[in-house]
């Protein structure tokens, strides 16, 4: 998106070797912690922990039955 011109071009500028989007993974990283930081002084750590927790679980079987009904219907 940053090479697109929908977010700061920085975010585009991939890494040479690797042709990986670096600056903007940096950025998603340093989201991520600010905002869990953020949510554990509001909330508590272990409340923010377990609705990670949960969150990650939900989505990752909500890929799941997406992938496999996928198939279903590819096949």
């Amino acid at each position: 998106m940053g090479r697109d011109g929908s977010l700061p071009k920085s975010l585009g500028k991939l890494h040479p070797r690797y042709q990986t989007p670096w600056n903007a993974l940096h950025f998603g990283f340093v989201l991520v912690i600010v905002v869990c930081a953020i949510l554990a002084i509001l909330w508590g750590p272990m409340n923010v922990w377990i609705w990670c927790a949960q969150a990650t679980v939900f989505f990752a079987v909500l890929t799941y039955i997406f992938v496999n009904l996928s198939n279903i219907l590819y096949y």
